[in-house]
C-alpha cells in the first residue's frame, strides 16, 4: 500500500521495539495495541528519554489502549 500511495513522509521501520531510540525526527507516534506491557514500558522511557533530551512537543496517539497503565 505504501508503494502505492508513493509518499515520501512515510517511513517503517523494522527492529526491536524496545531498542528503538530514534524518536527525534518525529512529531506524531501511532500505536495500536502494540506490545505487551514490559515493552511499552520500555518504549515509552525511550520517548521520554528523547524528551528530556529535545524538550518539544509531541502527539502519541495509542489506539486500542490495553497497557494504558
Amino acid at each position: 500500500n505504501l508503494r502505492i500511495l508513493k509518499h515520501e513522509r512515510i517511513k517503517i521501520i523494522e527492529m526491536d521495539a524496545a531498542e528503538f531510540i530514534d524518536y527525534e525526527d518525529y512529531n506524531y507516534i501511532y500505536m495500536f495495541n502494540p506490545f505487551p506491557a514490559n515493552i511499552m514500558r520500555k518504549v515509552i522511557d525511550n520517548i521520554h528519554l528523547m524528551l528530556e533530551k529535545k524538550k518539544r512537543c509531541i502527539t502519541i496517539v495509542y489506539s486500542n489502549p490495553i497497557c494504558h497503565d
